[in-house]
């Protein structure tokens, strides 16, 4: 029975899970923010034009900067508190009940990328998961060595022909290419 709350490799990870309670603090925080002087937006696109490779590399920059902060002083503290509190085996069932959901968007995916036979598989562990795993809480599939490649819409659009473009930081979500954040709201 212990096997069966051994953490999943690919698992949502605490920042994962802390994801909306930080959006949501972050989107209220929007009113709060300033615009940049017009002597800056001249000095970053003097930046661009100097540097066609990455355009976008001051905003990247600023995102990342931000996104540092916010997880230095708002995100660790809340995971390091929510690990200490919260005993190892509600952790491993937490995260295995999120990654047996993301076991939809593979089979979506999957069907999509034209792969049946990984949607066939990502479709058995989510049906065992839900079913004798207690609504995904325990892992039984893996038990059962069954596996799926893990697969998302970027991945989609890539398959159906999206190159990858420019490199992208957003807040909260990090390092992502063009492709991969707009896949993201379809995931």
């Amino acid at each position: 029975m212990l096997r069966l709350l051994a953490p999943q490799k690919e698992g949502l990870s605490t920042w994962q899970k802390l994801l909306p309670i930080v959006l949501l603090a972050t989107l209220s925080m929007g009113g709060c923010a300033s615009t940049g002087s017009s002597q800056e937006e001249d000095a970053a696109q003097e930046r661009v034009a100097a540097d066609p490779q990455d355009p976008w590399e001051d905003f990247n920059r600023r995102v990342f900067a931000f996104n540092d902060v916010l997880d230095r002083y708002a995100l660790k503290p809340v995971a390091r508190g929510y690990k200490a509190v919260t005993p190892e085996p509600v952790q491993t069932g937490v995260g295995n009940f999120f990654s047996n959901l993301g076991e939809v968007r593979t089979v979506l995916n999957s069907l999509l990328q034209g792969k049946p036979a990984n949607a066939g598989l990502a479709t058995s562990r989510f049906l065992i998961n839900s079913t004798v795993g207690i609504g995904g809480l325990l892992d039984y599939a893996t038990l059962m060595e069954i596996t799926a490649d893990k697969e998302d819409f970027g991945q989609t659009m890539a398959v159906w022909g999206w190159e990858d473009s420019r490199y992208l930081v957003l807040p909260l979500l990090g390092p992502r290419t063009l492709r991969d954040a707009s896949g993201l709201p379809a995931d």
